[in-house]
């Protein structure tokens, strides 16, 4: 393949999208050795439309060096989960963000041997705690955080208005920005919870224990910690209003679901669904609300194309 601008700007954007093969991608590493000009355009392009899209705060600097630093701005797809790695400058913590879409449940190893299992539609974000003094990161969605211990720098999530902080423990943070409650689980150890716009709130959790908080009043309830099971694959529910159940199944599935019958709506649910495919369950939620021989048996539409990941959906 002649080494043309044009072939090579082709290439290059290739390469972004996950389209190449293994002799382009070989080539493609000369042009980056070789430092080629054409190419470190067109990631910084890249770079420049990733950094809008997921971090539209922070402002990219107009050019990047070396060409290797502007390359990490390339999205790694994993089989399942995604991890973006942003560099602005040599002299720049690096920013990394884990994130999984709807439908897809993935799990992380980060850098203090902490290890973090992500929930459908989920975000991770953090710059390195090699530069850090805490280890510090922002959160949105569902998660399972195992922590390594290190009793000299905390680790502390920020999720909306709440912040979690704990020196090594195990514990699940269901925190969807489309859902009014926040819960935290812990399994191992305790952490402490504290909301920034309800002073009232400030707990010690151990294990065994759950915090349930409402975000829109701030009142909040402490509960024995139930299984967790999302983990296991396991779509749990125990009198779960409708409007959730439905979220929590378009996330689940990555689908969107149209409610057909408004009367669902009175309904909340209890039960555990292993393995079971989105029509199997709406023809279980059919059955609990005694509707399964209706003159209409589509009581829910599914929607032929997949929901998107948006933190704020």
């Amino acid at each position: 393949m002649p080494n043309s601008k044009r072939n090579i700007s082709g290439l290059t954007e290739r390469y972004l999208k996950g389209e190449i093969s293994r002799e382009e991608f070989e080539l493609m590493l000369e042009e980056f050795t070789s430092g080629s000009q054409e190419v470190e355009e067109v990631l910084q392009r890249h770079f420049e439309q990733v950094m809008e899209q997921h971090h539209p705060e922070q402002k990219p600097a107009k050019r990047l060096i070396p060409s290797w630093a502007i390359a990490a701005s390339v999205l790694l797809v994993l089989g399942v989960g995604t991890v973006l790695l942003f560099f602005t400058n040599q002299n720049t913590p690096q920013y990394i963000t884990y994130e999984t879409a709807y439908g897809e449940q993935s799990d992380f190893l980060l850098e203090d041997s902490s290890h973090v299992y992500l929930n459908a539609g989920s975000t991770l974000a953090f710059e390195s705690f090699g530069s850090q003094n805490h280890r510090e990161v922002t959160f949105s969605g569902e998660a399972f955080f195992d922590i390594a211990r290190d009793e000299s720098r905390p680790f502390i999530i920020h999720s909306g208005q709440m912040d979690i902080q704990v020196l090594g423990t195990a514990f699940n943070v269901e925190a969807y920005p489309e859902e009014h409650i926040v819960k935290v689980t812990v399994t191992e150890g305790k952490v402490a919870v504290h909301d920034n716009i309800h002073p009232k709130l400030e707990q010690i959790l151990t294990a065994g224990q759950s915090i349930v908080f409402d975000k829109k009043n701030g009142n909040y309830q402490m509960e024995s910690a139930q299984e967790i099971l999302w983990k296991e694959r396991i779509l749990a529910f125990e009198r779960t209003p409708f409007d959730q159940v439905v979220r929590k199944m378009e996330r689940w599935y990555g689908v969107d679901l149209e409610v057909v019958d408004p009367s669902l709506f009175q309904l909340t649910l209890n039960g555990r669904f292993a393995d079971k495919d989105v029509h199997e369950m709406i023809r279980a939620i059919a059955f609990l609300a005694n509707k399964e021989h209706t003159k209409n048996p589509q009581l829910i539409k599914i929607n032929p194309l997949p929901m998107e990941h948006h933190p704020n959906h």
